[in-house]
């Protein structure tokens, strides 16, 4: 085993940018697949809210009620129709990973090569 003396440089294996390429491509694929699965359990909770203010507001009657239960429902839809437009099946799903995967690789080599 072969210790540095004191007066000896210390010099760094440089291995190019590889490892921050593709430590950066599998943080981008869990960033995306972190946002697809998050989202549905976020509408999946949005949609019991829901439930919870159509029962309120046909309970009191009130305006106000009603008010926040067409909101509710006009915002849930907006998050559901934007995830099954980047979560769809097929092709939407194939290039929403490949461009988590593809920005994840580039700030990762980025990073790699500035080290």
């Amino acid at each position: 085993m072969a210790y540095l003396n004191s007066n000896e440089p210390y010099s760094r294996v440089d291995n190019g940018i590889g490892a921050g390429l593709m430590g950066g491509a599998a943080m981008g694929a869990a960033v995306v697949a972190g946002a697809q699965f998050g989202g549905a359990y976020a509408v999946s909770k949005m949609r019991d809210y829901k439930g919870r203010l159509r029962d309120q507001a046909s309970f009191t009657g009130s305006d106000l009620d009603r008010w926040k239960y067409e909101n509710w429902t006009k915002a849930t839809g907006k998050i559901n129709k934007f995830r099954k437009k980047a979560f769809g099946p097929g092709w939407k799903k194939v290039v929403s990973y490949g461009i988590g995967v593809a920005a994840g690789a580039a700030i990762g080599g980025a990073i790699d090569a500035n080290n």
